[in-house]
């Protein structure tokens, strides 16, 4: 009887060992340039929001977890005679799928570096809480450019390396990620078309497709970016050199400034102060404040920057003085009431707001 007992669990271990072997076969199997290309894509994903906004990265950043994929591992020898020398075969679903997955992870965590200080401060969550919270954020939604991986891996079922029809549904599969990323977790955090919101002749796509359309044109160029160290190497140089010329184009309309507007009205924008309450909001509150933040949009009141002035304020936080914090989000930074950290950013809105004439 203790023998029969025994004889399911050790059939169990025995499955979980022989899966576990089999996993860790699939990642030794990945070249070792393959998940330094991965992270690196990862990084530079980083780079291309604030801060530091190094928005023309954003043309070349997908290109090394693409070229990652459809070079991931080593084929026999016997393969790579039949394909004509070709070493590298592109990643199975699994392994496009690991790729995605450490770029995905490396992205979130340098991106989002904000959820630790929001748990930390507005929480009042402990540091290594805050941190584990972070962790466990970017593992969740690192899935997303796991499910981009694999996808490609997917199309990409072929020997050699050179897939042209992954290349060709790479960009689709980026949209479709971030679509769903946007609405099925409901976070569509640094989208990368937003890495060209201040294009303005480029962005006046997104009137028709959203900003689904600039990440669809930038995703384009960097498969072409990373087709280009596929291709033979005859045509490497002129398909890279098309490529990176194509992405300097599409850019230059950073450059572009609109024109200035005539005028004497003059706008200023504070974001109200919205407190966070130990109970729920009621309904009552809830209306409230709602009623209070349309009249304020409807007619805005004059600041009052801790001096006595004719202008009054219905900010209560406004009279004694405005506290001006930064909230990290792109592509401009968002200003509310809070702590103060910068005194020069301080005296800066401060004579802003007072040259600004006020209708």
């Amino acid at each position: 009887m203790i023998l029969s007992s025994q004889r399911p669990s050790l059939e169990l271990i025995s499955l979980f060992a022989s899966h576990a072997f089999a996993t860790l076969g699939i990642v030794l199997l990945i070249r070792r340039n393959a998940w330094m290309l991965a992270a690196a894509s990862g990084v530079l994903q980083v780079l291309i929001f604030p801060e530091p906004a190094l928005y023309i990265l954003s043309w070349i950043a997908l290109a090394p977890l693409i070229y990652a994929v459809l070079q991931c591992r080593e084929q026999d020898a016997l393969l790579t005679i039949a394909e004509d020398g070709k070493w590298f075969a592109p990643a199975t679903a699994w392994q496009g799928f690991l790729l995605g997955y450490l770029s995905g992870v490396i992205w979130y965590l340098g991106s989002c570096y904000w959820v630790f200080h929001v748990m930390h401060v507005y929480g009042n969550l402990g540091t290594a809480t805050s941190i584990l919270l972070l962790i466990a954020y970017a593992l969740y939604l690192a899935l997303y450019h796991g499910l981009f991986g694999l996808l490609v891996a997917l199309i990409a079922r072929r020997r050699n390396g050179y897939s042209l029809r992954a290349l060709l549904f790479a960009p689709f599969a980026w949209v479709v990620v971030e679509m769903a990323r946007a609405h099925i977790t409901g976070f569509p955090w640094d989208l990368l078309g937003t890495a060209q919101i201040d294009n303005i002749p480029l962005s006046r796509i997104a009137t028709f497709t959203g900003v689904y359309g600039l990440s669809f044109e930038i995703a384009l160029v960097n498969t072409a970016v990373a087709a280009a160290f596929l291709v033979p190497r005859a045509r490497r140089n002129a398909m890279l050199a098309t490529s990176l010329g194509a992405a300097l184009i599409l850019h230059s309309g950073k450059f572009v400034k609109p024109p200035a507007l005539t005028g004497n009205l003059g706008v200023t924008l504070v974001q109200s102060d919205i407190p966070i309450l130990e109970d729920p909001w009621s309904l009552d509150y809830t209306l409230q404040t709602l009623s209070q933040l349309r009249a304020l949009s409807v007619r805005p009141p004059d600041l009052l920057f801790g001096r006595s002035l004719r202008r009054r304020s219905l900010l209560p936080t406004c009279i004694y003085a405005l506290r001006l914090g930064r909230w990290p989000a792109p592509p401009t930074p968002t200003l509310w009431p809070a702590r103060w950290e910068s005194s020069m950013l301080e005296t800066r809105i401060v004579r802003l707001t007072f040259s600004t004439p006020h209708h």
